[in-house]
């Protein structure tokens, strides 16, 4: 046998042994996160009370030590935080553990899955500066993203320092309906 009557048998060997790989690398970090903000944050609670007590009712959230309002759940050793607020939800991840640790994933990975979701950019990215958990000063990436029910969320990466700033989805969903469409009394006008 020659050898030119041979590559074909090497590269059909070669094609079959790359089939039975995933080309597509999963995150699992990324996936819980989207998952946690569709199950709570994007999901359809009509008030931010009604948030807290489904965060409350679920047994894998404790109510943050450190900080008041937030519900932590760790999944494969990583922790993340949902916190309901007044106008919205937001859910929390420390991209890294440590300074010189591997980052969970990066902007485009997240910004990728949301497009891959049904969310459509709003708006141009700013590159921001912010206070880090250090005290120290940091860059942070913000988008905007619209969803499919045309809610507003707020994307927060940090660009730099990754251990000490939480990235944030916040999406903004009650305010309109705790919002007061009273008009003021005539006599309490101040002239």
């Amino acid at each position: 046998m020659n050898k030119y009557s041979i590559l074909p048998f090497l590269m059909a060997a070669f094609l079959i042994q790359g089939c039975g790989e995933t080309t597509v690398k999963t995150n699992n970090s990324l996936s819980t996160f989207l998952t946690l903000h569709d199950q709570y944050c994007a999901a359809e609670y009509a008030s931010a009370e009604q948030l807290t007590s489904a965060l409350q009712s679920d047994s894998g959230f404790t109510v943050s030590d450190s900080y008041d309002g937030i519900f932590e759940k760790s999944v494969s050793s990583i922790s993340y935080a949902v916190s309901p607020e007044e106008s919205g939800c937001t859910t929390d991840l420390k991209i890294k553990v440590a300074t010189n640790a591997q980052p969970y994933f990066g902007f485009e990975e997240i910004n990728a899955a949301l497009l891959t979701k049904g969310y459509k950019v709003k708006g141009k990215r700013e590159v921001r500066t912010e206070v880090g958990l250090d005290n120290s000063e940091l860059k942070v990436l913000e988008q905007q993203y619209e969803s499919k029910n045309n809610v507003i969320s707020t994307l927060v990466f940090p660009l730099e320092n990754e251990d000490q700033y939480y990235m944030t989805l916040f999406v903004e969903k009650f305010e309109i309906q705790d919002a007061s469409f009273k008009v003021p009394s005539p006599d309490l006008v101040e002239i």
